[in-house]
């Protein structure tokens, strides 16, 4: 789902090249926030959210430092408003278009004070998300929810300023449009120059 939410939100003239990237084999360790986004669910799982925190400060590289700083920060103050009950291994949810699948995983899912949960994508990225990406997280982890979480309320925490993004595109068409960014990534997929 990053990777089509980055399409998504990549000007006209560097969507090939960006294109081009995601054809490289994956590799968990070009992830840079793979370490802290463990270190979030491991904290929920034990209970120890601010053990977690400090142990991926003490253990990130340097130059990770100030970054997870402000993610353990956020995810500190976010939390502090949350139920214990957490459940941190969701399946991953699926929507398809007829060109394009694309993989809707929530990182974790936190019970409110009501008892119903939200399914939390985290985004750590330095700079807020834009209201298009928010909106196509949200609709996308809306349209796998039954596969991922049914019932659940779909939320984008924005992680480094603890501010959850629920409200979901209103506007009439999104879903076309959606589709019709869909069909541009997959034919942009078909015809990219081979390596």
């Amino acid at each position: 789902m990053g990777a089509f939410i980055a399409f998504l939100d990549a000007p006209a003239d560097q969507r090939l090249s960006l294109v081009t990237a995601m054809a490289e084999d994956y590799s968990p360790a070009r992830d840079p926030y793979r370490q802290i986004r463990h270190a979030i669910r491991c904290g929920r799982r034990m209970g120890k959210d601010e053990l977690a925190m400090q142990g991926v400060l003490d253990s990130c590289a340097r130059r990770w430092k100030q970054h997870y700083q402000e993610i353990a920060e956020g995810w500190l103050r976010y939390v502090a408003s949350c139920g214990s009950d957490t459940i941190t291994d969701l399946p991953t949810g699926r929507w398809h278009t007829c060109d394009l699948a694309v993989k809707v995983t929530p990182d974790l899912a936190v019970r409110r004070a009501d008892g119903s949960y939200d399914a939390i994508k985290l985004y750590m990225k330095a700079e807020p998300p834009t209201s298009q990406a928010a909106g196509a997280t949200l609709w996308l982890l809306q349209q796998a929810m039954t596969q991922c979480f049914r019932g659940a309320r779909p939320v984008l925490l924005d992680v480094r300023r603890s501010t959850p993004h629920t409200t979901l595109p209103g506007r009439a068409g999104f879903q076309t449009w959606l589709e019709s960014e869909a069909a541009s990534l997959a034919h942009l997929q078909q015809r990219r120059p081979a390596a």
